[in-house]
């Protein structure tokens, strides 16, 4: 299942656990849009991150969810840095 499927299919977990799938589902889409902007196969990138194009292939389709390191590496070597904005739909002031 893709992450933009996997975030129509939520509905029965925590509303905080679902942000955070949505979260990563968006972080994977830009990291994949990237890397298609760049003209990259997932084998290059793959080759670039130090990980087998399969690997790739299971971030890319939603089969897990990554690790905090594994979006960094990818980020890195696509060129690009996290940028944390409010969520102006969540802002939450306790």
């Amino acid at each position: 299942m893709e992450w933009n499927e996997l975030k129509k299919t939520i509905t029965s977990i925590d509303e905080n656990e679902k942000k955070i799938i949505e979260f990563t589902a968006d972080i994977v889409d830009s990291l994949i849009d990237r890397r298609k902007e760049l003209n990259w196969s997932q084998k290059v990138l793959a080759e670039k991150v130090g990980m087998k194009q399969s690997a790739i292939s299971r971030f890319e389709g939603g089969a897990n969810i990554p690790k905090l390191d594994t979006i960094f590496k990818i980020a890195v070597a696509l060129g690009l840095k996290p940028v944390f904005v409010p969520d102006e739909e969540n802002n939450q002031k306790d």
